[in-house]
């Protein structure tokens, strides 16, 4: 976005101002471009000063802990269909994962508005919750079948989510950072 508008000013600004000169007759077409760069470096500084320096933003994004939510929510889904619970329960904790995916999900996808470096890192962290949204997807696909699944695979990959929501939580408490994709 950014770049487009940068090559759309380099270009349409001498365009205009030749049509400006061409329609409206002036002893110097340099009075105006003066005139016009003058105010493009005020509008420049604006732009500055109160879109990128007092932009109420983060910069450095906090994915980790909406992550981390999600992460737990799909853990407990799991575990209620993996230790067979009641159809209430496993309603209300794939409701709550999906809810907790979702705001994970918007939660990146504002932070994609922000400047850099926030923005940036966010485009980092969509390919992991794009995981574990299908994560949800096929735990949603094992509850929905009408044929038992072996429960020992069910129970394993819930002991993973725990493990990774265990992971996250400490990374979370001791404010350090999950290390996502693209980070080393």
């Amino acid at each position: 976005m950014a770049r487009s508008y940068l090559w759309q000013a380099v270009f349409l600004t001498p365009l205009i101002m030749l049509l400006i000169d061409a329609v409206v007759p002036h002893e110097s077409v340099l009075d105006i471009s003066e005139a016009r760069l003058i105010t493009t470096v005020i509008g420049g500084l604006i732009v500055d000063v109160f879109g990128y320096l007092i932009w109420p933003s983060q910069r450095h994004p906090r994915v980790d802990a909406a992550f981390a939510a999600g992460i737990e929510a799909l853990a407990a889904y799991l575990r209620g269909v993996a230790d067979g619970a009641a159809a209430e329960r496993v309603t209300a904790e794939r409701r709550r994962a999906y809810r907790r995916l979702f705001d994970t999900r918007v939660h990146l996808q504002r932070t994609l508005s922000e400047p850099p470096p926030a923005g940036a890192e966010a485009w980092s962290w969509i390919p992991l919750v794009t995981a574990a949204e299908r994560i949800a997807d096929r735990i949603t696909g094992i509850s929905a079948l009408r044929r038992p699944v072996p429960r020992a695979d069910l129970v394993a990959a819930a002991d993973a989510l725990d493990d990774l929501v265990g992971e996250t939580e400490t990374a979370v408490r001791s404010g350090g950072e999950l290390v996502g994709p693209g980070r080393a």
